[in-house]
């Protein structure tokens, strides 16, 4: 199975994370990334606030049961 490379990042950490994100980020190296046999993914968790917290990284990192949703978008709800 072909693999694709991930960046592996987490924007609490490495600011570059955060969006917008900055293509040229990987022609510089300063994000590492993975291979990954699954999918690239973005997490975005309390969008909006000072707490917006954004992870990039692999499907095969999570564990998410991809029978339960979707998979066009996971996009989180805030409770409602």
């Amino acid at each position: 199975q072909a693999k694709v490379l991930c960046f592996e990042c987490i924007s609490t950490i490495t600011p570059e994370c955060n969006d917008p994100f900055n293509q040229s980020i990987r022609e510089n190296q300063l994000l590492p990334l993975s291979d990954c046999e699954g999918c690239c993914v973005k997490i975005v968790r309390y969008r909006n606030t000072k707490n917006q917290y954004i992870r990039r990284t692999c499907t095969s990192n999570l564990q998410i049961n991809l029978f339960m949703v979707d998979h066009v978008c996971i996009e989180e709800s805030n409770g409602q």
